[in-house]
């Protein structure tokens, strides 16, 4: 048998010149220098007791990122629920309003006004047990100034009944919610003031309003969509005193 069938011919072995091939004793073939075309490409041979698959290991600086999100997320549901506890307190610490039991808060429920209470008095704990008027209500005064202030509360529940103030027809800023602590407003002396109820928390809407003016609380209310206005004008003999004073 001729050896040099087992012999491999190197093509890039350089030629003798006396025509007789130099040897070409075996060489391990390079998978990035072959000329074998089924052995070309990006393929790699597996190095000892390294497996032909290694599985995805995730890297440590992209581990301790992971770590991070998971204690932002736990920092945020933290701080959530500490504010929801603190928002739950503090609505609680407004449905828990004493109710006046007083003999001037029973008279006032059945006049529905009271020159003795004063603003943010609460006379119920549940709209449905309100008789309100219901009605348009005029005002005559001895006020001099051409200014006075406004206080508008709930007398009753705090279940989110929402009222919006017009005086001579323009709205007087968008509606809010009345609660037990009054809201404060300005209005003129002389004029024409409308509630307008906008949302009814359940029972009607019941609201109480005071007025510097003459310092008397009355005690209304009305269904949703409803509307009282009270009418502010002065008296006859106030208004000789003003023209005389301004004389």
């Amino acid at each position: 048998m001729n050896n040099n069938n087992f012999r491999q011919q190197d093509n890039n072995q350089p030629q003798v010149s006396n025509g007789t091939q130099q040897s070409n004793g075996y060489q391990p073939l390079s998978f990035n220098q072959t000329s074998n075309s089924q052995f070309q490409g990006n393929a790699q041979i597996p190095q000892n007791n390294e497996p032909i698959f290694n599985a995805p290991v995730t890297p440590k600086k992209e581990s301790n990122k992971i770590i991070e999100r998971i204690k932002t997320g736990a920092i945020f549901a933290a701080v959530c629920l500490i504010i929801g506890t603190i928002h739950l307190g503090i609505n609680g610490s407004q449905n828990q309003t004493t109710v006046d039991s007083s003999a001037e808060a029973k008279s006032a429920l059945s006049s529905h006004q009271s020159a003795v209470l004063s603003e943010g008095a609460v006379l119920l704990n549940s709209d449905s047990d309100a008789e309100y008027i219901n009605g348009d209500l005029t005002i005559e005064h001895n006020y001099e100034e051409d200014k006075s202030k406004v206080w508008i509360w709930d007398y009753a529940a705090e279940d989110g009944d929402r009222v919006q103030v017009f005086v001579d027809g323009v709205a007087l800023g968008d509606d809010f919610t009345i609660y037990h602590t009054p809201k404060e407003i300005t209005v003129p002396s002389v004029s024409e003031v409308k509630l307008v109820g906008t949302h009814d928390g359940g029972g009607g809407i019941t609201y109480a309003i005071r007025y510097e003016l003459n310092g008397i609380c009355y005690f209304n209310g009305m269904d949703l969509n409803g509307d009282n206005t009270y009418t502010l004008q002065r008296s006859s003999s106030s208004d000789n005193i003003i023209e005389e004073q301004a004389q």
